[in-house]
Formats: C-alpha cells, structure tokens, sequence
C-alpha cells in the first residue's frame, strides 16, 4: 500500500507534536530520534558524514583538534603574526584571566520574560577562553579555572526554562562543551564524581538537560543554532544517534538547514529581512556547524579564522 503525500507529512507532523507536547507539558528529556525528512528529489543524502559507532569520532574535535591547538601554541611561542598580536589582545581579555570571578552557578537557568542566563554565558565563556590559556600558557591556574566552572555548573544545575531556552543552549551551551572538550582531552581532566558507571555531572547535564530537552530545532537561527550545539554535544559524548540526528538536520530541514537558508543568486539569508546582527550571526553559526562536520570527517586540517576570534578550519577535500 503506498501512502499519499498528504499522509506522509501528517504522520511526521503528529510524531513531531507527541514529542515535543510530552517535554513540554511534563518537561521530562524529549528524546529526539531519527526522524528524516521525507525523501524528494531535493534530499541531499547525509550518509558521508554519519558515524555507525563511538569509535568514529575524533577527539579533540569540535572546533579545535589537537593540530590546531598545537599549531596556535608553536606559533604563539615562536612570535610569529598574526599569531602573536592575536594571543597579546586574547590574552588581556577579562574572560582569559584565571582569577576571573564565577557568576554562577545556578540550580535553574532561564531564557524569556525572566532571565539569568548572563551569568551561565559569560562562566562559559571564561571556560573557555581559560582552557585555551591553559593550552598555550600551560598554566595551572587556567586549568583550575576552567574546570572548575566546568564541574561547578556540571554538578548543580538541575533545570534550564524560558521560552528561549534553546537558543541559550544552542550558544552558550557549545562554547561550554568546547572547553569541557579541550581540558578532557588535552588537560586530563575528570568530571567530578565521574564512575565507570556513568557520571553524575557534567556529561549528564550534557545528555540530559542540553542535548535532550533544551535544543529544540526551531527555524532560521533558532533551529541552526541548536543543531549546531547538537554536533558539538554528540561529539563529546560520543552519541551516534545525536549526531547522526543533527547532521541530517543540518543538511534536509528546511526550515533550519544550511543549504536551505540562503539564497544562492543573492547571497541572502532567511534572517537578511531583520537586521545585519542576526544576519552574521546566522553565518557565523553555520560556519561552526560546519566546523564540526569538517573536522569529523577528515584531517589534517587548514587554519582559517574563527568564529569569536580564534579559528576556523577547513579541509582540502571538498566540503558539503
């Protein structure tokens, strides 16, 4: 029996409305399966970039693999431009110092009519700009300061609310994973109350409260945003399914999706109409998203720049 097109979309739509009716009404984790679009002549297949097991994975390998971070510190260290004058301005910033002040954290973070989430965003991003101090610096002092954010908020957040909750975690969420990415890898760092059995921290906040009930794939930068902190989070937690979820997104929503927001003949994208801010932000995000999938695909890779200031690579094969 084939079924109408009419049928296809309402089925879809329907799984779609359970799932996020049953997280949203007893805001219990909506599990996010692979759900893919319904296959026309403009579906780009995803298969290349899948991952069939944990062992696929490069680590670490979110926006910075070990390479990269290697070749920032060598060239740092040697005095070589742009390297230089770059690590002089990052290295003042208020966020790369290890005696930064904590701003959290909070049991309950929230997005919308009321917000606390500033204090999540700029810990955050301390733990981050501090891991990449460490790197370089070899300090212990950033390395203390990075994890200790890292295990501060990963073992006392209990809730995240706000009708713009996604978004939060979509930004916020992946630069806060980046640095959980770098110290673990590159640091030796444990989570706190980590067990061979699971952890109770960190990596279950990620799972959890992250990856499964606050990365809701909207559209335009809402939706891209959190498919691009669902590759991030997939890769740190070594989740097939996640990131084999959110690549597809990124490649076949097309309400969210890369080749779905702009147009090609005008360089225009879905947000354009808004306001130039938006408008490269948009384009900065789908740059990380595709960081990520890069990365993961292949090495070595080509520095460019980075999305905040940093990065970007890319690599010689050509990309999607």
């Amino acid at each position: 029996m084939t079924l109408s097109k009419f049928a296809i979309t309402w089925l879809c739509s329907l799984s779609l409305l359970l799932n996020t009716v049953a997280a949203t009404i007893t805001d219990i984790p909506g599990i996010y399966g692979p759900i893919y679009s319904v296959m026309g002549s403009d579906y780009i297949d995803p298969s290349q970039h899948l991952k069939s097991k944990p062992g696929d994975f490069v680590h670490p390998g979110i926006w910075h693999t070990h390479e990269d971070l290697e070749r920032m510190r060598t060239n740092i260290n040697a005095g070589k431009e742009p390297w230089k004058s770059a690590f002089a301005a990052f290295s003042t910033d208020s966020y790369s110092q290890s005696t930064y002040t904590m701003q959290g954290p909070h049991a309950v973070l929230s997005r919308g009519a009321i917000s606390n989430y500033t204090s999540f965003t700029n810990d955050a991003r301390a733990a981050w700009q501090n891991a990449l101090m460490w790197y370089i610096t070899r300090s212990s002092a950033h390395w203390t300061r990075s994890t200790t954010i890292l295990d501060a908020w990963g073992s006392n957040l209990t809730a995240i609310i706000g009708t713009d909750r996604s978004l939060l975690i979509g930004l916020d969420g992946d630069m806060f994973v980046n640095a959980a990415e770098i110290m673990r890898w590159e640091g030796g760092w444990t989570e706190a109350g980590a067990k061979w059995q699971g952890s109770p921290g960190f990596a279950n906040q990620i799972y959890w409260l992250f990856s499964r009930q606050s990365t809701v794939v909207g559209q335009a930068n809402y939706g891209m945003a959190s498919i691009k902190a669902m590759m991030s989070f997939a890769v740190y937690l070594d989740d097939v399914m996640l990131w084999n979820y959110a690549v597809n997104e990124y490649l076949n929503n097309k309400c969210a999706g890369a080749p779905w927001t702009w147009e090609p003949e005008t360089g225009q994208s879905v947000e354009s109409g808004r306001d130039q801010s938006t408008f490269s932000r948009l384009s900065k995000v789908e740059e990380c998203a595709m960081e990520v999938i890069l990365i993961q695909r292949c090495r070595p890779c080509h520095v460019r720049d980075c999305v905040g200031g940093l990065r970007r690579a890319s690599c010689a094969e050509p990309g999607l």
